[in-house]
């Protein structure tokens, strides 16, 4: 019955649309499930226990937010939710999900969850052998246009600006994905566009970097628009990309393969690696000298830069947080805010590390936040006085270094 439903996909972020445009692409129609809001919130606390990390709640109120619509046909969808191993209960959404749709009276409506493991590319194989590489290129194009966006807007002339030339722009790669046709060609009208904006960089904003949980840091409900409110309080933004997540995959994949003694999947594994690296720079290349944060370092030299604190073996979030947080360090920003849900427990691991790497790097601005859907009264003054410290800091250092491809 999977040919003749919708995917329904989960709204996490901009980059979900191009994984929908990968999927129509390769001829199985898909949708990208309405931005979650109160309503989410309210019937996601409703069907879930409350010990369940924020993401899960998040996803499950969608869900059942869409499901309760006066139009829904249960013969037209199926649900796609991502699964995974490792210390980290994501692989359990879409069984408690599952459960949830089961209790509301449609066991029928499928949830598609390919495993991130092993099976990964044989599950997503079911629509079509090229899907995983439109998919890859489509998020790895979301990412650098976010980043055009995220180091153009604070700088704008013309409030507003930026935003709409950033929708323009990935209206045109949606579109351009969907008709299979040229990703690279897409990015260079991007950059012409965002190129055309008129900014003012007279007054210097300290740099700060966002790193932490993968949904979280994504999700502007989730995150109460963080990148947002850290722009008004008068700083640049630089967030760890989304699909950071998918290279560590791979990574991860191919531990597991060398514990199991599976050459064939390691030497699969490389070959689609190889791949999606060489995609990646492709991509990235097209910002060259235009973004400052057009490449990012690969996930040995992350897991290389977080190996003081976290062995490579220990799989999950944790270790790509404390890498990512070492690599803003590094490249010479003037602060990281890492964010994580409540509860989570990746994310408590890293923000135990995180009070180590303070200490070693004495005054360097550091912020943890944590979300759970609640507003808190003093995130604000936290979020004012996190800004304040990186002004302070910037005061003392350069402008961060950027990131030459190949390093």
């Amino acid at each position: 019955a999977g040919e003749r439903r919708t995917m329904l996909i989960p709204n996490m972020s901009d980059h979900c649309h191009a994984f929908a445009a990968a999927f129509e692409a390769c001829g199985m129609p898909a949708q990208v499930l309405p931005p979650p809001d109160a309503e989410t919130l309210m019937l996601g606390r409703r069907y879930t226990s409350g010990k369940e990390c924020f993401p899960a709640i998040v996803t499950t109120g969608d869900m059942v937010k869409f499901v309760q619509r006066a139009d829904f046909d249960r013969n037209r969808y199926v649900f796609f939710m991502g699964g995974s191993g490792g210390p980290c209960r994501f692989g359990q959404y879409n069984t408690l999900q599952r459960m949830v749709l089961d209790d509301l009276g449609y066991p029928d409506v499928p949830i598609y969850a390919p495993h991130q493991g092993a099976r990964f590319f044989d599950d997503l194989g079911i629509v079509g052998r090229d899907f995983l590489r439109i998919a890859w290129r489509g998020v790895v194009a979301v990412d650098l246009l976010m980043k055009a966006l995220l180091e153009t807007r604070p700088y704008e002339v013309n409030p507003g600006e930026t935003n709409a030339v950033y929708r323009e722009c990935l209206e045109d790669l949606l579109d351009t994905i969907r008709r299979r046709g040229d990703v690279v060609a897409a990015l260079r009208r991007a950059r012409e566009r965002f190129e055309a904006i008129p900014v003012d960089r007279s007054q210097r904003r300290p740099v700060v970097g966002l790193a932490g949980e993968f949904y979280i840091r994504a999700n502007d409900f989730s995150n109460q628009n963080l990148i947002v409110r850290l722009e008004e309080l008068g700083a640049e933004v630089w967030t760890a990309p989304v699909y950071e997540w998918f290279l560590y995959r791979n990574f991860r994949r191919d531990m597991r393969a060398k514990l199991d003694g599976d050459l064939l999947l390691r030497l699969k594994n490389a070959a689609q690696d190889k791949v999606m690296t060489h995609d990646e720079h492709a991509l990235a290349k097209v910002f060259a000298g235009f973004l400052r944060n057009a490449y990012e370092p690969p996930t040995t030299e992350v897991l290389e830069l977080a190996s003081p604190y976290v062995h490579c073996s220990f799989e999950g979030e944790a270790i790509m947080t404390v890498g990512k947080t070492m690599d803003f360090i590094r490249k010479g920003l003037h602060g990281v805010v890492s964010v994580m849900p409540f509860t989570c427990m990746p994310g408590t691991i890293s923000n135990a590390i995180h009070k180590l790497v303070r200490t070693e790097h004495g005054d360097f601005p550091f912020l943890n936040m944590v979300y759970d859907g609640n507003e808190q009264a003093t995130d604000q003054t936290r979020l004012e006085a996190f800004v304040y410290q990186a002004t302070e800091f910037m005061k003392r250092s350069g402008p961060p270094k950027a990131q030459a491809a190949g390093h």
